[in-house]
C-alpha cells in the first residue's frame, strides 16, 4: 500500500513539471509596473507624466503606453477598470522601449512625459479639444522578447477651457474619527491599534490643510477616550487643530443602530445617546458648526427617517444602493442632486446620497497612488456629465479602508488643485446642489420641472437583534437613576457607570459582552447600597401615648445620601405619616420620628430604608420594639374604680373600729 502510495506522488510530481514546463515563458510573470506619481490634472497645452516602479524585470525588459480616447460615461470607466470593457481608439502611442533607456538614474523608476496641444497647427504628442475629458492610460510591460508581463491602467483627466462659464462639482469628504468602545466593562479604557492608526493617518491629513471644507464624523466615547489617555496627548492636539473651524457630523455616544434601538421601543435610549455625544461635542470641541443631516444605516425604514427629524436631524443622507433604482430613459446620469424622501408619515425631507462607487476606491487596490487617481478621474467624469448644473457629491471611505494617509493626501489634493471641482461641508452642500426634478435629468424645461423627485427607499437589510439586551438595558437604566437620586444626580461616583451604560448598546458588541457592561453597573451600585444600614434591633420604652422614638442610621458612603424611612406597625399610628425623607451624612445619623401608641404593651416598629424613588430597598426592614408603659382609657376607669372601692373598704374598717372602741360590748 505504501509503495502504491509512493508511486502515485512520484507520477504527479512528474505532471505537474511536464506541465510547468509547456506554459510559455509569456504567461511566467517577470515583471511589475506599480503607478508612483502622476499629474492629477492638465490643460489642454500641459504636459502629461507619470512615472511606475518596475519590480522583477530586467534592464531590457520593454515600455510601452497607449492613451486612448475619451471615457464616454461612467458606466464605461467602471466596466475599464474591472477589466470588462474595450478601449476607444488610440489617439497617441509610446512605442516600446527597453527599460535602460528611459529609467531614472540607477533605479528601476520609469517616468513617461507626453506633450499635449489643442492646436493641430503645433507638433505635440497628444491633440486634444479645448472641451476636456477623461483618458484611458495603458501602460504595458514585456519582456525583450515582447511577451507582455503586466498592465497598467491609468486616466489622463484633462481640464476644459476655460472653466468659468460651468458649476464646480460640490464635493463633500466626510472622514470618519472613531473606533470600537474603549471604555470596558471593568471601567478600563483602550482604543484599538488599529483604529487608532487610521485615526491618526486621517488627522494628519486634515490637520495639514486647515483651509479645505471636510466633514468629520467624530465619534463622542472615541474622542473621550483620545482625551483620557495620556500617551495619546499629541494626538489631541493633532485632532484640536483638524477639527477647528470644521463641520462636525452630529452623532450619538457611540455608533448604534437606529432600527433596532427602534425596534425595542428604545427610542428614549437612543435620544439620551444623541444628548450625550452633543454634550461631548459641543463641550469638547472648537468645530465651526455641528452638522444637521443623518447618514441612514443600511436597514433603515421610513419610520427611521421621521425619528431622525424629530429629533432634530435636517437632511437624509442614504447610500445609493438603498434607493429604488431611476428609470434609464429619464435620469441617465449618475444622480448628482438633491431629492426628497418620505417618512412613515408622509412628511418630506431633503436628502442626497453617498455615492458608495466613489468611496469604494479608497483600498480597491493594493497600489494607494492609483486608487486615488482613479477617484480624481471619477469625479471629473461625474463633473463632464452635466457640467452645467449645480451638482454635488458625497464621499465616505468604506468601513474597511485602512486610512492609507497617501491615498488621502492626494486625494484631497486633486479635489482643491482641479477648478471644476469644489470641496463643500454638508451644510454648504444643500444650500448649493440643485435639487433633481421628477421629469428627469434631460427634459426640457417646463412646468413639471418644479417638482423635485421624491425616491423611495429599498426594503431594509437585517437589523441587528438587541430585544433581550433592551429588556436588561431597561433595568440597569432604572437601578442607575434610583442610585442617582441618592446621590442627588450625577456625581462623579455615577458618572462612570452612565457611560458603561451608554456604551453597552453599540453596534457590533456581543450579547454577553452587552450584559458584562449591565453587570458592572449593577455590581458597583449594589456594593455602593450595602454602606447604608438601617437602625439595629432595639427596644424603645415609651410612657405616654404620643412620644417620638429615635432612629439611626448608618451612612458608609463618602457623600450625603437621600433616602426615604418607611415605617409600619400594627399597634403603633403615625401622626406625620408613614414615611419621612431624610439625607444621611457620612457616618452615624440620628432622627427623632413621632408616633402614637394605641396600648400599652409591647409593640413591633418595622423601618425600611429606601432610595427616593423607593425602587431600591437598602435595608431593613429593621424591627424595634416600642415598649409602652401607659394605660388605655379602659384601664384607667378600672383603676379609678378599684381605688374607690378601696377608699371604701378603707374607710369602713376604720368606722367599724371606731364603733367599736366607742362602744365596747
Amino acid at each position: 500500500m505504501r509503495a502504491k502510495s509512493a508511486a502515485l506522488a512520484i507520477l504527479m510530481i512528474i505532471v505537474v513539471s511536464l506541465i510547468s514546463a509547456a506554459i510559455p515563458a509569456s504567461a511566467q510573470r517577470q515583471g511589475s509596473l506599480e503607478l508612483v506619481t502622476q499629474v492629477v490634472s492638465i490643460r489642454p497645452g500641459r504636459p502629461f507624466s507619470l512615472s511606475v516602479l518596475m519590480q522583477g524585470g530586467s534592464r531590457d525588459h520593454l515600455v510601452s503606453a497607449t492613451v486612448h480616447s475619451r471615457v464616454g460615461s461612467r458606466s464605461q470607466f467602471q466596466l475599464q477598470l474591472n477589466g470588462l470593457a474595450e478601449f476607444s481608439a488610440p489617439i497617441y502611442s509610446f512605442a516600446p522601449t527597453p527599460v535602460k533607456t528611459i529609467r531614472t538614474g540607477k533605479t528601476e523608476l520609469i517616468t513617461l512625459e507626453f506633450t499635449t496641444t489643442d492646436d493641430p497647427a503645433e507638433q505635440a504628442d497628444i491633440l486634444l479639444t479645448a472641451e476636456g475629458g477623461v483618458f484611458p492610460v495603458l501602460v504595458r510591460l514585456a519582456d525583450a522578447n515582447g511577451n507582455q508581463q503586466d498592465e497598467l491602467l491609468t486616466y489622463l483627466v484633462v481640464t476644459p477651457k476655460p472653466v468659468d462659464e460651468f458649476e464646480p462639482l460640490r464635493v463633500n469628504v466626510t472622514l470618519p474619527v472613531q473606533a470600537p468602545p474603549a471604555l470596558q466593562p471593568d471601567q478600563s479604557s483602550s482604543i484599538d491599534p488599529a483604529s487608532l492608526s487610521k485615526i491618526e493617518a486621517i488627522l494628519e491629513v486634515v490637520a495639514g490643510r486647515p483651509s479645505m471644507n471636510i466633514t468629520l464624523a467624530v465619534v463622542p466615547e472615541t474622542l473621550v477616550a483620545l482625551k483620557r489617555d495620556v500617551d495619546t496627548r499629541l494626538l489631541v492636539e493633532q485632532f484640536e487643530i483638524a477639527v477647528a473651524r470644521r463641520e462636525l457630523l452630529r452623532l450619538p455616544y457611540v455608533n448604534v443602530s437606529e432600527s433596532a434601538w427602534n425596534k425595542t421601543s428604545q427610542i428614549e435610549g437612543y435620544e439620551r445617546l444623541l444628548e450625550a455625544g452633543d454634550r461631548v461635542l459641543k463641550g469638547e470641541v472648537d468645530a465651526r458648526s455641528i452638522g444637521t443631516a443623518a447618514f441612514l444605516d443600511i436597514d433603515a425604514t421610513p419610520t427611521i427617517v421621521g425619528m431622525l427629524g424629530d429629533l432634530g436631524y435636517e437632511q437624509i443622507i442614504v447610500a445609493d444602493r438603498q434607493l429604488k433604482v431611476l428609470p434609464g430613459d429619464l435620469f441617465p446620469f449618475t444622480v448628482t442632486q438633491q431629492f426628497i424622501v418620505r417618512d412613515q408619515r408622509g412628511q418630506r425631507h431633503p436628502a442626497a446620497v453617498i455615492d458608495t462607487a466613489l468611496g469604494a476606491h479608497f483600498g480597491a487596490n493594493e497600489n494607494p497612488i492609483l486608487d486615488a487617481h482613479n477617484f480624481i478621474a471619477d469625479l471629473a467624469i461625474l463633473w463632464f456629465d452635466q457640467p452645467t448644473v449645480a451638482r454635488g457629491v458625497i464621499v465616505r471611505p468604506s468601513a474597511g479602508w485602512d486610512a492609507d494617509p497617501q491615498v488621502l493626501r492626494i486625494a484631497l489634493s486633486g479635489i482643491t488643485s482641479m477648478r471644476v471641482l469644489r470641496a463643500v461641508d454638508l451644510n454648504t452642500f444643500f444650500g448649493e446642489v440643485a435639487t433633481l426634478k421628477a421629469s428627469g435629468q434631460v427634459s426640457p424645461t417646463g412646468e413639471s420641472r418644479r417638482a423635485i423627485m421624491v425616491r423611495n427607499l429599498n426594503p431594509p437589510g437585517p437589523t441587528e437583534q438587541i430585544a433581550a439586551f433592551a429588556t436588561q438595558l431597561g433595568q440597569a437604566e432604572s437601578l442607575l437613576s434610583s442610585y442617582e437620586e441618592i446621590l442627588g444626580g450625577q456625581t462623579r461616583d455615577t458618572a462612570p457607570l452612565s457611560e458603561l451604560l451608554l456604551v453597552s448598546g453599540a453596534r457590533g458588541i456581543e450579547q454577553n459582552r452587552r450584559l458584562e457592561y449591565l453587570d458592572s453597573i449593577d455590581e458597583a451600585v449594589t456594593m455602593a447600597i450595602r454602606s447604608i444600614e438601617g437602625p439595629e434591633p432595639q427596644v424603645v420604652s415609651i410612657t405616654a401615648r404620643e412620644a417620638s422614638i429615635p432612629i439611626f442610621i448608618e451612612n458608609g458612603l463618602s457623600t450625603p445620601a437621600a433616602v426615604v424611612l418607611r415605617f409600619s406597625s400594627d399597634k403603633l399610628e403615625f401622626p406625620e405619616g408613614q414615611r419621612l425623607r431624610v439625607t444621611l451624612e457620612p457616618g452615624s445619623n440620628e432622627f427623632s420620628f413621632p408616633i402614637k401608641s394605641r396600648s400599652s404593651g409591647d409593640a413591633k416598629l418595622r423601618v425600611t430604608v429606601l432610595s427616593p424613588d423607593e425602587a431600591i430597598q437598602l435595608d431593613g426592614p429593621d424591627q424595634i420594639i416600642v415598649r409602652s408603659t401607659v394605660f388605655s382609657g379602659l384601664g384607667l376607669l378600672i383603676l379609678v374604680g378599684a381605688l374607690v372601692i378601696l377608699a371604701l373598704w378603707w374607710l369602713r374598717q376604720i368606722l367599724e373600729k371606731r364603733r367599736e372602741t366607742t362602744y365596747p360590748g
